[in-house]
């Protein structure tokens, strides 16, 4: 049982730093809709979907992990 839960642990902390990695990114035809492709957990792509008034675009920042 140790095991089990050492591994959902580290798979659910790989996530926290991989879900801010978008692998495409792309407007719908009205640009009303934005279509956001993340990695999930596992390996598999996920699809989200935002509407574009909801979404504020913020200047580009150096992100660091110290």
């Amino acid at each position: 049982m140790t095991i089990a839960y050492t591994l959902y642990i580290a798979t659910s902390y790989a996530h926290r730093i991989s879900k801010d990695y978008v692998v495409r990114a792309q407007y719908s035809k009205d640009k009303e809709l934005i279509f956001v492709t993340t990695c999930s957990p596992y390996g598999s792509t996920e699809e989200h979907v935002y509407e574009s008034h909801m979404v504020e675009i913020l200047p580009p920042s150096v992100k660091s992990g110290v």
